[in-house]
């Protein structure tokens, strides 16, 4: 394991002091688990952006008016998911 160095508010240290205290962790691992949480959510977030931009794959039709994609964008995408 590799020893970091932060700082955090008073508010933050009191409130994870008391969410380690009521699990019976230590102060460390509860903020591996902060930590853990935070990027198990971003990565969710990414898999979820994929998934949806995978899903548009084909859904454009007319190929012949995509000439205007970078003025229309947004009207396309809002076709697209209906």
């Amino acid at each position: 394991m590799l020893r970091t160095q932060i700082q955090v508010t008073e508010e933050q240290n009191r409130r994870l002091r008391v969410f380690a205290e009521r699990r019976g962790l230590s102060l460390s691992e509860a903020i591996r688990i902060g930590i853990d949480r935070l990027l198990e959510e971003e990565s969710m977030d990414r898999r979820e952006m994929y998934a949806l931009a995978d899903a548009l794959i084909g859904k454009l039709e007319d190929l012949e008016r995509a000439d205007d994609l970078g003025e229309d964008h947004d009207d396309y995408l809002e076709e697209a998911y209906q």
